[in-house]
């Protein structure tokens, strides 16, 4: 029999005699065999120099230093890789987006200013212009109350003329008897058509200052909210200068009947006095119109008060819609801050040594990471210490003589005469 360590020779049989020199030769083959191996250890486990192996093919083959070194270990560094790489690019992407967060919050929070701003101005425009109509409102009234003086100097040069033309009457029927009264009567006629003409100008005047009146009302139609009540002031003027005017129409009636009555005695008298009566009854007109005027123009000006009143609301609104848009934008700050701050308690980036605190200041969390720049390499916290992230490696070395048997490697592992160390 032979193998690796002990050359062919011819078995010696079983019974047979045996020459010294056989067994000799064939001593010196079992020695010389164990003359290849290495030194034995004095304890008996193990040699005292290496033994080259080749690479292993099967699960019981022991595996030499380079194969750890190179296969097992990178095995091991790509699987830790795979591992925390959904993790760091997870953490990457948080990163992103709260700065994003934090920058459309910052966005938000301008913009909110940015509407606050325009609700205070719209808000001093609303008051500016409520202002405005109020003093338009008071010159309505001050036209309306012009205008009620006018109607009621209308009143009374229409009673004035109808105190002529019953004058003129008179004198007509002391005419049948005396020729130098007639003069009279013609006299006193010519002095009642004046007083009509007179009334007439009262009228016209009547009527400008109803025109007045109706523009001013025209003009507090911009008016805002206060011109309210000034504006019904207005409209109770205008209804005073309404009742005046139609007291002026029933003087002019009465002057006209008057006047009929002066024409049976006297032709020129009745004509002077039928014009002062028509020019009154233009006159009662117009103030009737002008009253019609103010009361529109007291429409319009509460019609704008209204209006004013809507703005204002939608002030209101304006300004409240910003402030709640400017504490929106406050509370996704603070979610971008807090997201941003769980982030950096979690991933303290690259540091040249072990850390004791994260990068607040605060305890560290169990799982948090940072990169080694002096070792060039990812560590994780855990058990109150940081550990090199990376998969535990168990190698199974089996060896006829039991001297690689179940040993267990953490590390890149040297096989140093048959005994694991490292």
């Amino acid at each position: 029999m032979s193998n690796n360590y002990v050359p062919n020779a011819t078995d010696l049989l079983a019974g047979e005699l045996a020459r010294a020199s056989d067994i000799n030769l064939r001593y010196s083959y079992v020695v010389s065999g164990f003359d290849k191996l290495p030194t034995p250890l004095s304890s008996g486990q193990g040699f005292s120099a290496p033994v080259p192996v080749g690479a292993p093919t099967a699960d019981t083959h022991a595996a030499t230093k380079l194969y750890a070194d190179t296969t097992v270990v990178a095995a091991a560094e790509v699987a830790a890789l795979a591992h925390i790489q959904p993790s760091v690019t997870a953490a990457a992407s948080s990163a992103t987006a709260a700065a994003t967060s934090a920058t459309n919050a910052g966005t938000s929070e301008t913009s909110a200013g940015t509407s606050a701003t325009s609700a205070t101005s719209s808000k001093n425009a609303a008051a500016a212009s409520a202002t405005q109509a109020a003093s338009s409102a008071t010159g309505s009234a001050t036209s309306a109350t012009a205008a009620g003086a006018s109607a009621t100097n209308a009143a009374s040069s229409a009673t004035a003329a109808a105190g002529s033309a019953t004058a003129a009457a008179n004198s007509a029927t002391s005419a049948g008897d005396d020729a130098t009264l007639g003069e009279a009567s013609r006299v006193a006629a010519v002095a009642a058509k004046t007083a009509a003409e007179t009334a007439e100008t009262n009228a016209e005047t009547a009527e400008t200052n109803a025109a007045t009146s109706a523009n001013s009302s025209a003009a507090s139609a911009t008016a805002a909210n206060t011109s309210k009540v000034a504006a019904a002031q207005s409209a109770t003027d205008a209804n005073t200068a309404k009742v005046a005017a139609e007291t002026a129409k029933t003087a002019a009636e009465t002057a006209e009947t008057n006047a009929e009555t002066a024409e049976t005695n006297s032709a020129s008298s009745a004509a002077s006095a039928a014009n002062s009566a028509s020019a009154a009854s233009t006159s009662a007109t117009n103030a009737a119109n002008s009253a019609t005027a103010a009361a529109t123009s007291a429409t319009a000006s509460a019609n704008s008060a209204t209006g004013a009143a809507n703005s204002a609301t939608a002030a209101g609104t304006s300004a409240t819609n910003a402030a709640n848009s400017a504490t929106a934008s406050a509370g996704s700050a603070a979610s971008a801050a807090a997201s941003y701050d769980s982030f950096d308690d979690r991933y303290l980036g690259p540091k040249s040594s072990n850390p004791s605190s994260d990068n607040d200041g605060g305890t560290l969390l169990v799982g948090a990471l940072f990169f080694d720049t002096a070792n060039d390499e990812m560590k994780v916290y855990g058990n109150s210490a940081w550990q090199q992230v990376a998969t535990t490696t168990t190698v199974f070395i089996r060896s006829t003589d039991g001297g690689f048997a179940n040993s267990t490697y953490t590390a890149p592992q040297s096989i140093n005469g048959g005994t694991a160390s490292g």
